[in-house]
């Protein structure tokens, strides 16, 4: 796939559960390319999911999941396998970029080999709440500084991130 990258954009009240995905050279060179797109209301849960060499240009967008217009979305994830996943554009962006209104939980990701030109793991806006438990990240390199982590609020929300396995960041 040369122009798409996305696997799938979620609107409205739209509830999908995803289980077992397997996705190779989703491509996108002129847009985010992400994975993941949710809005307004929109819940999603994804299960046992592989995908290897992920390539966007998306500036303020995450590569793997990115929230927009937000009003309630829930967006869940287990078991994720990520490889190869690079963000080209020199504006700042990030794996996960997650918008306000999100209650997002992220078990057992695993990313290696990945990054971009100016790109943190995770960018966090606003009010939302967030777990991260049992993930590993080997290999992720930005080529201009950035943090690993970027949260983003005048307000004190509810965030965790637990059990972090890194190497070569």
């Amino acid at each position: 796939m040369r122009k798409g990258g996305l696997i799938m954009n979620i609107e409205g009240q739209a509830i999908v559960n995803i289980t077992s995905y397997h996705a190779e050279n989703l491509i996108n060179y002129d847009h985010s390319g992400c994975a993941f797109i949710l809005s307004e209301n929109a819940k999603v849960t994804v299960k046992d999911i592989y995908i290897k060499n992920l390539k966007g240009n998306g500036k303020q967008a995450g590569l793997f999941y990115t929230s927009q217009d937000s009003k309630k979305i829930e967006f869940n994830a287990y078991n994720v396998t990520l490889y190869d996943l690079y963000q080209t554009d020199k504006h700042e962006t990030s794996i996960i970029y997650i918008e306000r209104s999100n209650n997002v939980t992220i078990d057992g990701l695993k990313l290696f080999n990945s990054g971009g030109y100016n790109t943190n793991f995770i960018n966090l806006m606003e009010y939302s709440s967030v777990v991260f438990l049992n993930f590993e990240i080997d290999n992720f390199e930005s080529k201009t500084a950035r943090e690993f982590v970027n949260y983003e609020s005048v307000l004190n929300y509810y965030n965790e991130l637990g059990i972090i396995r890194k190497n070569n960041i």
